[in-house]
């Protein structure tokens, strides 16, 4: 069923409030001056620094903006983090460079479980839910994650660059609006169980259900579910091949 908000994105980030309360809320939330004042200062100072040595600043100063950050996190230069109390970061977690980690107010959240590498210029955009990622998956660079009923991705994945998880889309029954002056709708959460290959340039629609042991080719476009345990390709995707669980080798 396709949930539909009455709201368009732009009336979402609108309203009465002044600029510099709207600026607030959509970098830190419900946190008051002095934790943005905090904000602006670890980010002028930590995150455009390069190298080994912004790693370590960041490590040093960054749990002061992340709801829980693990042992060992690796975040590289000019990552963009807002809302940063809803982000929780496991142990040994790598986040290259200009990534944008992006949870819009409310009980939203981002969470990142052990060993996921996260590549350059990879975009997380959670306006509902949680985007959740499992153990031990790799995130390509320039892919785009979206959710705004949910996004969970298994363990030990692998998602190929300038793929898209889409988390929620417009209505176009308005003929005499843009698309984005128009309701969000979603068909639901998306989901993709373990051991999942994606490859580049895949894009998959909200509310899919892929399976496990799944492999997605390059340049495929995924509007349906996807059982266990199959490789599918195309535009849209379907499969083309099966295997058992046995046959399969991890």
């Amino acid at each position: 069923m396709i949930v539909v908000e009455k709201k368009s994105i732009q009336e979402k980030v609108s309203g009465n409030s002044g600029m510099f309360a709207k600026y607030r809320v959509a970098m830190v939330g419900d946190g008051g001056n002095l934790t943005l004042f905090l904000y602006e200062l670890i980010n002028f100072f930590c995150t455009p620094v390069p190298g080994i040595s912004g790693v370590l600043f960041r490590r040093l100063f960054f749990p002061l903006l992340l709801g829980k950050i693990g042992t060992a996190v690796r975040i590289y230069e000019n990552c963009t983090i807002r809302n940063g109390r809803n982000i929780v970061l496991g142990d040994n977690v790598c986040i290259e460079k200009e990534v944008t980690l992006d949870v819009k107010p409310g009980e939203n959240k981002i969470v990142l479980g052990d060993n996921v590498i996260i590549g350059n210029r990879v975009i997380f955009n959670c306006s509902g839910g949680v985007i959740s990622i499992g153990d031990g998956t790799v995130v390509g660079s320039h892919c785009r994650l979206g959710s705004l009923l949910g996004n969970t991705i298994g363990c030990h994945c692998r998602i190929g660059r300038d793929s898209c998880i889409v988390g929620a889309g417009h209505a176009t029954g308005d003929l005499e609006k843009a698309i984005v002056r128009q309701p969000i709708t979603c068909n639901g959460p998306s989901i993709i169980g373990d051991y999942v290959s994606i490859g580049e340039r895949v894009t998959l629609l909200d509310g899919v259900r892929v399976g496990s042991h799944v492999t997605i080719c390059s340049d495929s476009l995924v509007l349906q579910d996807i059982p266990d345990n199959c490789t599918v390709s195309g535009v849209p995707a379907k499969i083309i091949s099966k295997e058992s669980v046995q046959g399969r080798r991890l």
